[in-house]
């Protein structure tokens, strides 16, 4: 099959669904990633990320317990879609799209390091203040927990 028009529907539904894909994958990524670094110690450690690993094959795993083997196989055998780029853009510039995944990629790294690096910095501040306040005046400050 060769894609060579869609509609304006179409389009909007595709993005939509995929845009919901990426986004709550990458909610789901962000959030393991918070959960595993606060964890203390090993078995707990092995414990979330199995739950994290459980948390992103679960489309996988409903779609191997809800859809019958036999719809299963008639499913994989369907052809992929091809879509045809009709300006020739990525023939003529077939470097652009592994530099413009690179890009992406990278800078999507780098975005969640810094908002991740900054949770974890805030919650170690907090974490500070209250020992130092537990050591200096055996409890927290007043109104620390308002």
């Amino acid at each position: 099959l060769t894609l060579l028009a869609m509609t304006p529907l179409a389009k909007c539904v595709g993005f939509t669904i995929t845009m919901h894909r990426f986004l709550s994958t990458t909610y789901i990524t962000v959030v393991g990633c918070c959960f595993l670094l606060w964890t203390t110690s090993n078995i707990d450690l092995i414990l979330n990320a199995l739950a994290l690993t459980f948390l992103m094959e679960l489309d996988h795993i409903t779609y191997n317990a809800t859809i019958a083997a036999s719809r299963q196989e008639l499913i994989a055998t369907i052809k992929r879609l091809h879509w045809v780029d009709t300006n020739d853009f990525f023939r003529n510039h077939p470097n652009v799209a592994a530099l413009l995944m690179g890009c992406v990629v990278l800078g999507g790294n780098c975005i969640a390091t810094l908002v991740l690096r900054r949770i974890q910095e805030g919650a170690y501040t907090d974490y500070f203040s209250l020992a130092a306040a537990i050591c200096l005046f055996q409890g927290p400050t007043p109104g620390y927990w308002s």
